[in-house]
Parts: structure tokens; sequence; C-alpha cells
């Protein structure tokens, strides 16, 4: 399933608007899995090893990070409810 989020993603960052990826949630956690932070599109002081790529915890980086995503996917697509 990673795979085809992955390609939506770049196909939908080609066309100039934001994935889906960030909003793509685990039902534990609130948040996507660890992998989300192993992509390569990524800035290089998020991306992690892809050994950590299960770890569900995110550093504080990764949550600011993760949350603009989030605020550009709904701005870009329209806010839920």
């Amino acid at each position: 399933m990673s795979r085809t989020i992955g390609e939506i993603d770049s196909h939908e960052s080609r066309q100039g608007r934001p994935g889906f990826a960030a909003i793509i949630v685990r039902k534990d956690t609130g948040f996507p899995g660890g992998g989300y932070f192993c992509d390569d599109d990524l800035p290089r002081y998020l991306r992690r090893d892809r050994s950590r790529a299960s770890d569900p915890r995110l550093s504080a980086d990764e949550l600011r990070y993760l949350r603009r995503q989030q605020l550009a996917i709904w701005d870009y697509y329209g806010c839920p409810g």
C-alpha cells in the first residue's frame, strides 16, 4: 500500500499539488506510520533510515513538518467537516 501512496504523491507533486500521505494515518496514533519519514522527498534532516520505518514515535521536528503538510493538503483540497 505504501508504494501506491508514494506513486500518487509523486504524481500529485509533479502536477504542483500536495499528495495525500500526510493524512493517511494509523488508527492507534493518529499519525502516518514511521515509513512516511523514510521518503526521499523529505528534507534530509527529517529523513529516517529504513531501519526506523516501523517506529511510530515522532520527534518534535517530524510533528511540525507533518502538521504543515496536513494543513497544506486541507487548504488545497478543502478542509474536512
